[in-house]
């Protein structure tokens, strides 16, 4: 009775053990899981970080086109690329709301440029103010997620 006793202890000692090693194994393969998730996350952000650099300086690019081709006339606006803008107001949404009120801003700028009509005298000349407002903006914007990714430790 004694050995038999002492086998089923062995056993259930034996299926304890087993169960903590799963549960261990389980909360290593938890955590490690969350680790990468996490730093998949921080390199997409940093992957959007130097997106959002890269479209804000684009839009730069951008509203000189839109002046020379607003100059040209309708068809040549017509015929601009895409507006680098819109793309780069998504990523800031979605990833960097701090900088909302610069992109913002610069999305009103451009609208106000894309509503200024050409025929007014020295139209050239207040669109290239306008331009250089924008490029004030553009400017900031690239400062703070450029702080963005220092204060976050991004690599980018």
């Amino acid at each position: 009775m004694l050995k038999e006793t002492i086998t089923v202890l062995i056993a259930l000692r034996d299926v304890l053990l087993l169960l903590l090693g799963v549960f261990i194994g389980a909360l290593a393969s938890i955590a490690v899981w969350r680790l990468q998730l996490r730093e998949e996350k921080r390199r997409e952000k940093a992957r959007m970080l130097l997106k959002a650099i890269q479209l804000a300086i684009y839009s730069g690019t951008h509203t000189r086109n839109i002046i020379y081709s607003k100059i040209e006339g309708l068809k040549a606006v017509a015929d601009l690329p895409e507006n680098p803008v819109d793309e780069l107001m998504a990523i800031i949404v979605v990833y960097f709301q701090d900088i909302y009120s610069l992109i913002k801003q610069l999305h009103l700028q451009q609208q106000e440029l894309f509503a200024y009509s050409t025929d007014s005298p020295n139209a050239a000349t207040t669109m290239i103010g306008m331009g250089e407002k924008m490029a004030e903006t553009i400017t900031e914007i690239v400062k703070r997620l450029t702080k963005i990714a220092e204060k976050e430790k991004l690599t980018v």
